[in-house]
């Protein structure tokens, strides 16, 4: 049975990554600031700030691999100082506990974000960084301090597309749902751009129990997505259709560049299996909406 650390337990997409760890029988050390609302009891959870060293250190040596998700986003009211030490120093600090203990593997949920301003109608593992967010910055840090400690072990970095699922945020499909639901008129742009940009949060807790049973050497980072594309405005018509809303689409200028996600590298070295968009719009729909009625 694999010994797992989990960071980030308290995290939107943690209950969908343990789950899936469950499932694969591994036994699961779970680390977060705060207690989350509910754990399984088939995990162990430790109150930990990973941002002190001396915390991590205290942690369980006898890990085998080490989901890294914790982090701070970029939210209102989160400053500078609150993501270097959650997404910089804490990831040091988890690198130097891996070093410290017999852990030979790190999955790192990274994020799009830290390809800044894209200007490739492709999104892959080859694309510029191009001015980033202070966020992607952070996050890229995190990268660039794996990718050193190439030969200590093995990692990934998963450059996270858009993760839908319940309680989903940060992402402009959990933004409308809720005025489809109102049956409110939806204003989009680009509406001819083609989109690909979204996972479910439970793929992604099945891709990273495929990643622990693989063997690969070093460091890499790559992004995911939905196994194909649809339009902006196909998207949006589909969430109408399937919520059987009432809503109307009022379409304005486009306003950006768009781009689409490669995921060959995830697919073809490391297993990755993407679903159809189609597939993941439905399964999510129908996630909010049985939540909204059950208000």
């Amino acid at each position: 049975m694999h010994h797992i650390l989990l960071t980030g337990a308290n995290s939107f997409i943690a209950p969908f990554v343990l789950k899936q760890l469950i499932k694969n029988n591994c036994r699961v050390t779970a680390v977060s600031r705060q207690i989350p609302v509910s754990m399984s009891s088939a995990v162990t959870f430790l109150p930990v700030d990973l941002s002190r060293i001396e915390c991590v250190l205290g942690l369980p040596r006898d890990v085998d691999a080490i989901i890294h998700i914790a982090a701070t986003l970029p939210v209102p009211g989160t400053g500078v100082a609150q993501m270097v030490a959650n997404n910089i120093i804490a990831t040091q600090n988890v690198i130097i506990f891996a070093k410290q203990s017999k852990a030979r593997k790190i999955i790192y949920t990274s994020t799009r974000s830290v390809y800044g301003k894209v200007e490739n109608a492709i999104v892959d593992e080859m694309t510029a960084i191009n001015d980033p967010s202070t966020y992607g910055l952070t996050k890229y840090a995190g990268e660039v301090m794996l990718a050193h400690e190439h030969s200590a072990f093995s990692s990934v970095a998963i450059r996270l597309p858009g993760i839908l699922g319940y309680k989903a945020k940060r992402h402009w499909i959990p933004d409308i749902l809720e005025q489809i639901m109102d049956g409110r008129r939806i204003n989009i742009y680009n509406p001819d751009a083609q989109f690909n940009n979204a996972m479910h949060a439970d793929a992604l807790g099945r891709f990273i129990c495929e990643l622990l049973t693989r063997s690969w050497s070093g460091f890499h980072a790559f992004p995911i997505g939905a196994g194909n594309c649809l339009s902006v405005k196909a998207v949006v018509e589909r969430l109408i259709c399937r919520l059987e809303s009432s809503s109307q689409i009022e379409i304005g200028p486009s306003i950006r560049n768009t781009y689409t996600i490669s995921s060959h590298i995830a697919m073809n070295r490391f297993g990755y299996k993407p679903e159809r968009l189609e597939n993941i719009l439905d399964q999510y729909a129908d996630e909010f909406s049985g939540a909204f009625h059950a208000r």
